[in-house]
Formats: C-alpha cells, sequence, structure tokens
C-alpha cells in the first residue's frame, strides 16, 4: 500500500463527526472511541489524497480483496438481493449515483431495472472495466470535486465505502446538497456495536485501518445522518453471499491469530471447485442503511 498510516496529533484532536465534541479514548490500541457518543474511528489521520492513493488496482486483486472478478458471480447475486430490498422500501426510484462504483455491478443490475444511473470510483481499472467491459456509465474521479447536477439523480448509494473515506461528513454533506427533498441515501458499512463485534473485540474482521478508517453501530450511524439531514428510515443487518475460495482468502490476507493461519493453509490445498461454491451469510455485523433527506 502506498499510504502510511499517520498516528493521530494530540494538540490537533478532530472533533467527532457524530456529536462535534472533541475527547477522544483509546480503544482496541489501533482505534479511538469518542468519550461523549462512542463513535469510533481509526486512531490516526491521513489526508484525503493519502487515503485514495490506497485503492490501486492491487487493492482488488490481493490485498483486500483475493480476486475481485473471478468473485463477480457474487457480487451479482449480492446486488440484485440489494436492490430488491431498495425497491422495497423506496418505491420505484428514477435515478441514483454510486459513490465506489468498482467495476460496476451495482449499476449493472440498475440498469436492467431501467434505472437511469452512474457513478465514480478513485480506481482506475475498476473504471474501464466498468466502461468498456459493462457499457456502465462510470467516470475516474473523486466525488467531491466532479460536476453533478443539483437533484439530477433521486437517489446516492454507498456500498462498504463510508468506512474507507478520511472525512465521511463531506462526502454525506455533498450528498445531502444534491439531492432533491425527500432524496434518498443507501448505504453499507461494519456495526461495530453488533454482537459480533462486541465478541470478537479487537481481533474483529472488520479492524483493519488504514484502509477502515471509521467504525459506526446503528446508533452512531443515526446520530451522524440526522445531524447531516437525513432521517434513517431503515437500518438493519445484511446477507452476503460469499463464494468459498473469496472468504478463504479475504481471511487469509486480514484475518487475525488462529483464523488467520488456518485460511493460509486451507489455500494452499483447496480445489478449484471447492473455491467456486457459495453460500449465504448474515453475521449481523454489516449494517444497510437507508435515509432521507428531511425536507
Amino acid at each position: 500500500m502506498s499510504a502510511l498510516p499517520i498516528p493521530a496529533d494530540e494538540t490537533q484532536v478532530s472533533a467527532c463527526i457524530c456529536c462535534g465534541e472533541a475527547e477522544w479514548l483509546p480503544k482496541f490500541r489501533v482505534l479511538r472511541e469518542c468519550k461523549s457518543c462512542g463513535f469510533v474511528r481509526a486512531d490516526m489521520d491521513l489526508t484525503h489524497e493519502q487515503v485514495r492513493k490506497l485503492y490501486q488496482e492491487d487493492y482488488f486483486q490481493g490485498e483486500e480483496y483475493g480476486d475481485y472478478l473471478a468473485d463477480q458471480e457474487s457480487h451479482r447475486k449480492n446486488f440484485a438481493a440489494r436492490l430488491k430490498t431498495v425497491q422495497r422500501i423506496a418505491g420505484d426510484i428514477p435515478s441514483l449515483f454510486e459513490i465506489g462504483c468498482a467495476y460496476g455491478f451495482w449499476l449493472e443490475q440498475c440498469q436492467k431495472a431501467g434505472i437511469d444511473c452512474a457513478g465514480v470510483d478513485v480506481c482506475a481499472e475498476p473504471v474501464r472495466h466498468a466502461r468498456m467491459v459493462m457499457g456502465q456509465n462510470a467516470q475516474l474521479g473523486d466525488f467531491l470535486s466532479i460536476p453533478l447536477a443539483k437533484e439530477r439523480y433521486q437517489a446516492y448509494c454507498m456500498w462498504d465505502t463510508i468506512e474507507h473515506l478520511a472525512n465521511p461528513e463531506h462526502f454525506i454533506s455533498r450528498v445531502h446538497g444534491l439531492l432533491p427533498d425527500g432524496g434518498w441515501l443507501f448505504l453499507t458499512t461494519g456495526d461495530i456495536g453488533s454482537l459480533s463485534a462486541s465478541t470478537r473485540g479487537p481481533k474483529w474482521r472488520m479492524i483493519h485501518p488504514p484502509t477502515h478508517l471509521q467504525y459506526f453501530s446503528t446508533a452512531s450511524m443515526k446520530r451522524f445522518l440526522t445531524r447531516q439531514g437525513f432521517e434513517v428510515v431503515r437500518s438493519q443487518s445484511t446477507p452476503m453471499h460469499r463464494n468459498i475460495g473469496e472468504t478463504v482468502e479475504r481471511v487469509a490476507n486480514l484475518g487475525k491469530g488462529a483464523p488467520k493461519s488456518v485460511a493460509k493453509a486451507i489455500r494452499r490445498v483447496m480445489p478449484r471447485w471447492l473455491k467456486k461454491m457459495g453460500f449465504w451469510l448474515d453475521l449481523g455485523d454489516i449494517m444497510f442503511v437507508a435515509a432521507r433527506k428531511v425536507k
């Protein structure tokens, strides 16, 4: 990875994005927790540019994902199921924009449903694939600086994206400014308040800065979005379709302790047919959130 973690400078303490207070307590050595509201973030400060440099092609090919494209069947199943959830909550959405569109699998599902959709990502190769292979309206760039017309899109989506951002409040603030009154924001992220996270403590699978910088619970997410002018309509855990090969690869890359060692051993001997087998799993530690811009 090209960006290095920078320990937080205690002389320049940043305010909590959920409550505005600026007193932090250490948590799990690598995290810090807001003393006032309990929001958790990584105990480091990265610039926006450093965060952007983390997400080059190797992020999707061996860093965090074993092989993102090889797992495309699972991505399609996940996004097809997620679109059904979105439509059950919000009804028919004529247009939407995705922040962090990667290889374009969500946009593909939206296009098939007749939704006018587009997206942006900071990684060049996924955007090329989304455009040239998937035929999607994806662009390379920074959401905070690309031109977008106000009220052009009725919804914005951030799938497993907000936890990666150095300043998520800037992104959500811009989404709020671009949406029409009553427009939708949909997102997924890890839930540090879940039973799985509480049980695993510092060994929870989602704790791996510098790629994961923000750690929300359902309560802190609601506080954060309310502060940004949104009303949370739905917050729930969401199941994910995985294939065995990618699951083992992620544990081998990101796991801790015995699970990591076991996954590395299994990876060396696992037959190809077994790697492709898939399953649905809900550990209760990934939250799906639907919120509306308050009129």
